[in-house]
């Protein structure tokens, strides 16, 4: 631990340094952070988005795989023969449910002239493209709950398809807003509505952060506030703000210059880096309050950095070793969320190194020059105002001088927890309340845990206000939740032998068996060929010629390709479900299935196009344990680097896990699940959980104190004011998602919200008390010095001893 603690020490010093070289070229620091933020952020004017639902699913998952596969082996029949279970993906559709106002029979006679009504307004719908007219009678694959499905077989297909979705949509939305459509409910959905909807809402919240701007600002200026007329740093907290926003400029520019997508998850990031750049801020603030006074601008500033840069280089790499270790994650939307969260964290430290440095030592410049605050005009200290008779206002408004104590530089906000916490973390009965209440909280945690639901349900992705969301509504509970199993035999294998039938029929009766399997709705080309009066396998080309008969022009012909001579080349039979809701239940039937046909001898395997979606139901679980596990290992060595206690480091640990703990255990205390959504959640919880930890930590092993309690004391004093308001920040940050109408923000506030409060009750509460009851006992880095300098000089002593016994 002595290399931890004199690399700490290097690196204090080189921090002293480099704080000096800004302090000398405070204009230079600023103008190229605006600078290089600006640049990088001009190439937003190409970033590119992905609203596709597949980014939160893994990539490359065997469902993709398999999707592949089927397509290379047949068609797309959707423009020549179309029929539901041949589809090769969910397809693309308009859909409309009808619903009788008073949940009377919507067939009833009374209804009819409704329904024509709507089916009319559907074919009517016609759509320009490349000076042509489309109505849905030249576009359709098909002509209660109606699905109006849409060819996809051609790019230009595609592109129609596309076309007439959203025209399908905008007619809808002004007939149902019409006041001749009383007499019954409709509701409808297109291919895309739930992705497109999702992005929608996402992006309309995004106009939260101007607020969540405003409320920084004024939270950065009020807590920044302290002090007289000259020693005011208020405008430092602005600048602290201003900092995170060009980091934010930056790193969309620079995800958009690397080609990464932007997804709907990526919106929240901005909330999340405004309130780490604010936390670094307290932290250089913090600082600047305990740098020696009377001392030049430069040697203030050096030792700010001194005491500081160590800190918010530890927050920093934690942060984005936590991100840069999502970005290995098989979502898509977890790998875009990280690479551009990680090089929002990085640019946010370069602006604090930079901008907000830079503005500090003007800050500083000004204050030594004993200048007004406001006006820069020079400025008489409040003594000399009152001894010339000036009146109360003016002495208030105009007096001021550079601050002759800590205290004259701080607000009540950054006195308060200073003040407060050491008071009563120290006191026995606080110490013994603290335990406890850590015990409660870990059983509360842990029966969260067990009973920690997975999935995600798609009906709470979208907001009320949305139509997609009353046809999530009524398709959940008026409808069952089934879908088509294909059988797929990708290779040629003699159809007309009896073991080959004998071996298939074992498998779809082991499928049957499943309790998710619905056994009598079965699309099964081969037992209906067997049944008919045609079958003849006395020969391969028998069967062949006979079977391509029997299948013509009926819904078995998309299912059985023939070679050019006449032999099957592959084959597909399908499935029907039972009603399955629950989205883990979904996953674990696609399991199962899938056991299955890979233990078969057949050469078969399953499909379906659902699979893709059900692939994050199974792997979220796995997925966030490893990914989050990876990072927690990864953010322990980083902060190991920069702490020499191997006590302290045990504590860090366990806090981080407690904190991890009571995240995954409140998250079902409050409503969320464990999805792809969540996970990136808890990925960036990661970083986030050691922060106040590391800070508090940190602080206790550098102060001076005779015991455990004074040092106690002196770190809450010394950190305990920038993580305090850190938190209350990190929490103004977030608060306006709290009135979002998009689950990606919702469930974020949610998790932020634990992530802050469990971080803050750790690192003022729980470990000051740990730390006062069993932390290490201080050795300076002298001592440490002086001792390792004694036992290398004892160790080659002894050597010299050695070598002389043997001469």
């Amino acid at each position: 631990m002595f290399l931890s603690t004199l690399f700490e020490e290097r690196l204090a010093g080189t921090f002293h340094k480099y704080g000096q070289i800004i302090a000398r070229n405070p204009i230079s620091a600023i103008m190229f952070a605006i600078m290089l933020n600006g640049l990088l952020g001009i190439n937003i004017l190409w970033m590119r988005s992905n609203s596709d639902l597949t980014v939160y699913t893994p990539s490359n998952s065997q469902a993709y795989q398999d999707s592949a596969l089927v397509r290379t082996k047949f068609p797309d029949f959707t423009g020549t023969n179309f029929y539901e279970q041949s589809l090769l993906d969910l397809g693309r559709y308009g859909s409309i449910i009808i619903k009788s106002p008073n949940d009377g029979n919507v067939l009833n006679e009374t209804f009819q002239s409704n329904i024509n009504t709507i089916i009319n307004t559907v074919e009517e719908i016609s759509i320009e493209h490349e000076d042509q007219t489309y109505l849905y009678k030249s576009l359709c694959a098909l002509p209660l709950k109606i699905n109006f499905y849409l060819r996809q077989d051609l790019h230009s297909s595609n592109v129609l398809a596309s076309k007439w979705e959203q025209k399908f949509i905008d007619t809808f939305q002004s007939f149902v807003s019409s006041a001749g459509n009383q007499n019954i409910s409709i509701a409808f959905a297109n291919s895309d509505s739930l992705g497109k909807e999702l992005d929608a809402n996402t992006g309309g919240d995004i106009s939260y952060f101007s607020l969540t701007f405003t409320l920084m600002i004024t939270y950065a200026s009020f807590v920044a506030a302290g002090g007289n007329c000259v020693s005011n740093t208020g405008h430092l907290g602005r600048a602290g703000v201003i900092a995170s926003g060009l980091s934010i400029l930056g790193a969309f520019g620079l995800g958009s210059a690397l080609n990464v997508e932007f997804v709907n998850i990526v919106g929240v990031m901005p909330f999340l880096i405004i309130g780490i750049g604010v936390d670094d801020m307290f932290i250089l603030m913090s600082g600047l309050a305990s740098a020696p006074l009377n001392k030049s601008t430069e040697e203030r500033v050096g030792k700010t950095m001194q005491s500081s840069g160590v800190a918010i280089t530890i927050t920093s790499l934690t942060n984005v070793t936590a991100f840069a270790v999502g970005m290995l994650s098989s979502f898509q939307s977890v790998r875009n969320f990280c690479l551009y969260s990680g090089l929002a964290v990085l640019l946010c430290y370069v602006n604090q190194m930079t901008f907000f440095l830079g503005c500090m030592s003007i800050h500083e410049r000004r204050v030594a020059a004993q200048r007004h605050c406001i006006t820069c005009l020079t400025t008489k200290s409040r003594e000399e105002m009152n001894s010339e008779g000036g009146n109360c206002l003016k002495i208030t408004c105009c007096g001021g001088s550079p601050p002759s104590s800590r205290s004259d530089q701080e607000s009540f906000l950054q006195k308060f927890p200073s003040i407060a916490f050491p008071k009563l973390v120290l006191w026995l009965p606080f110490k013994i309340l603290v335990i406890v209440g850590f015990f409660v909280y870990l059983g509360f945690s842990i029966w969260g845990v067990v009973h920690l639901k997975h999935g995600l349900l798609l009906r709470n992705l979208v907001s009320e206000s949305s139509y997609y969301h009353s046809y999530s509504i009524w398709d959940y509970d008026l409808f069952p939740s089934k879908f088509i199993i294909s059988l797929i035999f990708p290779s040629k294998i003699n159809y007309e032998s009896i073991e080959t039938q004998d071996a298939f029929e074992d498998i779809l009766t082991k499928i049957k068996q499943d309790q998710g399997i619905h056994t009598e709705n079965e699309i099964n080309w081969l037992i209906s060929y067997r049944s008919s009066n045609v079958y003849d396998n006395s020969s391969e080309q028998s069967f062949c010629l006979n079977l391509k008969k029997y299948i013509s022009n009926s819904s078995f012909s998309n299912d059985v390709i023939f070679s050019d001579n006449c032999t099957v080349s592959h084959s597909r039979v399908h499935m029907i479900t039972n009603d399955i809701k629950d989205s883990y239940m979904q996953g674990e039937l696609m399991l199962r299935i899938r056991q299955i046909t890979e233990e078969s001898d057949v050469g078969i395997f399953s499909f379906s196009p659902a699979f893709i979606y059900f692939e994050q139901y199974v792997a979220v679980l796995p997925n966030t344990l490893q990914t989050v596990g990876i990072a927690v290992a990864a953010v322990l060595i980083v902060t190991s680097i920069f702490l020499s206690n191997a006590l302290v480091i045990l504590l860090v640990t366990l806090s981080m896990a407690f904190i991890m703990l009571g995240i995954f255990g409140f998250m079902h205390l409050w409503g969320l699940s464990l999805s792809s959504i969540t996970m990136i959640h808890l990925i960036m919880s990661v970083g986030f959980s050691v922060d106040y930890t590391a800070h508090i930590c940190h602080a206790f092993l550098t102060v001076d104190g005779e015991n455990r309690n004074e040092r106690v004391n002196e770190a809450i004093i010394l950190s305990g004011g920038p993580i305090f308001n850190g938190a209350m920040s990190s929490l103004i940050g977030i608060i306006m998602l709290a009135f979002s109408e998009s689950y990606v923000f919702i469930s974020f506030f949610k998790v932020m919200v634990l992530v802050i409060l469990f971080g803050l009750g750790q690192a003022i509460l729980f470990l000051p008390v740990i730390l006062s009851l069993i932390g290490p006992n201080k050795t300076s880095i002298h001592e440490k010095k002086t001792i390792f300098t004694k036992e290398k000089h004892a160790h080659v002593n002894k050597g010299f001893t050695k070598h002389d016994n043997r001469l």
